[in-house]
């Protein structure tokens, strides 16, 4: 048998060929539309593969013309193709001459005239047809290489960092996954039921080529999905000791606003640990690596012996907060309470959050009442988002912990005249943390063991209000257009 190499595919064939691909190549999430925090998002392309076989795709052509040029047939109708028996069989082969003859003399055939002499002056000078051909044809195999590469964006069409706004897997692979550090929502009894979050979008760039010819570029998607937020509980804790400390004879004082879900400690500190389970996978990512930091020291919290919970917005007088029962053969004495016992102090929850603390009972200040000159100070958790791993001094991460581990003493201002509260608020970790103050301009000046009342911050209580009232509720997930952002959301990425 012989043949002729085929004609190479023009240019417009093969885009051809991959336009008929590109309707088959799609997106198929395999995560769920609405991520948990720490939960990745994964996807991949179908079909699953970097190189993709085409050759279905090829045209298969035959041409029998050169071989029935000028070819007479007696009867055009095809004959019934032969079956394993009757080739077996000569008796079988009706009507074939040739093979007849070939049975009882092998040069027959080439002996044989053609058309046959009998015929000659009957059949008239037509064109012939080839209406029989038993066989199998095998196409050559076209290979179409695939290249892809994932995008992840936010509603605003802003394109994430690999390493600093998620860590993924496969960015240029046909399965990707993608872990998205979550945003972060005070935890309250109405995000409870509605948490929001935030919208991103993925993409895939795909090229298809075969050989060097130019590729074919397309665009799948975008495909919206939820990233839900965490939420975080807000927290005051007092402490007895300097730098936050846990003796057995130390007492800590946990304080949780109104909108607080939790009445006792328990719950909050389950609560707390299943956070840190959660967002261990994010650990390298700065803003998550610092939360975490100060979610730890919270948690440690659960080795204090003697802890005192309360849930309110504010405490007017630390005398009413019992540290330890007096005796009951102490009868002339006093029950110790967290009045001016608190040697440090921090506040965790999400960027924004806002508490005072006041040395004079009742939040009294110049401003409310001219004879109070105790003095307070306000901590502000610093807002400002960054996910970058090498930040801008003048724009730190975000403060989801801010403390202050001691207070000035007298003696410590002796040797330091620059910690007296006469020229500054009590330092804190990190620094710079006090929104407002006023000095106390009492006894000794300083700011340690003075401590008589505190209170969230009206201002932020009054937007945590707003935010109760006039929810922002995502009805669905859109790409190309920014969605509402939910509230109570701690910056954007």
């Amino acid at each position: 048998m012989s043949g002729v190499q085929s004609t190479p595919l023009s240019a417009a064939q093969i885009q051809q060929i991959l336009q008929s691909l590109v309707s088959r190549i799609t997106i198929g999430l395999n995560s769920p539309v609405k991520l948990l925090p720490g939960q990745p998002l994964l996807a991949s392309l179908t079909p699953l593969s970097s190189l993709i076989d085409a050759s279905e795709l090829l045209n298969g052509i035959i041409n029998f013309a050169w071989l029935e040029k000028d070819v007479l047939y007696k009867d055009v109708s095809a004959l019934a193709v032969p079956t394993t028996d009757q080739v077996a069989n000569s008796t079988g082969l009706a009507g074939d001459t040739l093979l007849k003859n070939l049975e009882s003399d092998p040069t027959a055939v080439i002996k044989q005239p053609f058309p046959p002499s009998s015929l000659s002056g009957i059949l008239p000078q037509a064109a012939g047809l080839l209406a029989q051909l038993a066989g199998t044809l095998s196409l050559p195999k076209l290979s179409v290489s695939v290249k892809v590469q994932w995008i992840l964006a936010n509603a605003d069409g802003q394109t994430l960092a690999d390493g600093t706004d998620m860590i993924s897997t496969g960015l240029t692979n046909p399965t990707v996954s993608i872990l998205i550090p979550p945003a972060f929502r005070e935890l309250r009894k109405d995000t409870i039921a509605n948490p929001g979050g935030d919208v991103v979008c993925l993409t895939a760039k795909v090229s298809l080529s075969v050989g060097d010819e130019p590729p074919l570029a397309v665009t799948l998607g975008p495909i919206p999905v939820l990233q839900l937020p965490i939420l975080v509980p807000t927290i005051a804790a007092l402490f007895s000791e300097p730098n936050f400390g846990l003796t057995q004879d130390s007492a800590v004082l946990l304080a949780v606003p109104s909108h607080s879900p939790f009445a006792s400690a328990a719950p909050l500190f389950a609560e707390l640990q299943k956070i840190e389970g959660v967002l261990d996978s994010l650990r390298s990512i700065a803003s998550i690596a610092g939360f975490l930091l100060g979610l730890n020291d919270v948690i440690a919290l659960t080795e204090q012996p003697r802890l005192r919970f309360y849930a309110g917005d504010e405490i007017p007088k630390f005398g009413e907060i019992v540290i330890k029962r007096k005796p009951w053969y102490d009868v002339f004495g006093d029950d110790q309470t967290f009045d001016d016992t608190v040697n440090s102090l921090f506040v965790f929850g999400i960027p924004g959050t806002r508490v005072t603390f006041y040395n004079d009972t009742a939040y009294k200040t110049t401003t409310t009442n001219p004879s109070s000159k105790q003095g307070f100070y306000e901590i502000k958790l610093n807002d400002q988002l960054t996910l970058s791993t090498t930040p801008d001094p003048n724009s730190p991460l975000p403060d989801f912990l801010v403390g202050i581990p001691s207070f000035p003493t007298e003696a410590m201002v002796q040797l330091h005249p620059e910690l007296s509260n006469r020229n500054a608020p009590p330092p804190t970790v990190p620094a710079n943390r006090i929104a407002s103050w006023e000095p106390d301009q009492t006894g000794d000046h300083q700011w340690d063991t003075d401590l008589s009342s505190m209170r969230f911050s009206p201002l932020w209580l009054e937007t945590v209000a707003g935010e109760v009232k006039a929810p922002t509720i995502i009805t669905e997930l859109t790409c190309g257009r920014r969605k509402p952002a939910p509230t109570g959301t701690a910056g954007k990425r």
